[in-house]
């Protein structure tokens, strides 16, 4: 086993890699977040919600 004979490499590499993994985080988190697919659906919610709005302050003016 690995870890029994190279302790230290072993605790490097896992570092490391995890080191590696955590600066990748960032852009991959940026690139679906700016997905055009999401900003059409933020921007369709808001839609949906102003319109529900204005649907119940007419409801209640009736």
């Amino acid at each position: 086993m690995p870890f029994t004979r190279r302790p230290l490499q072993t605790t490097i590499t896992f570092v490391a890699l995890n080191g590696v993994l955590c600066l990748s985080l960032g852009p991959i988190y940026d690139f679906v977040c700016d997905l055009p697919y999401w900003a059409r659906r933020v921007t369709m919610l808001e839609l949906h919600h102003r319109i529900a709005c204005k649907m119940a302050v007419q409801f209640e003016n009736l």
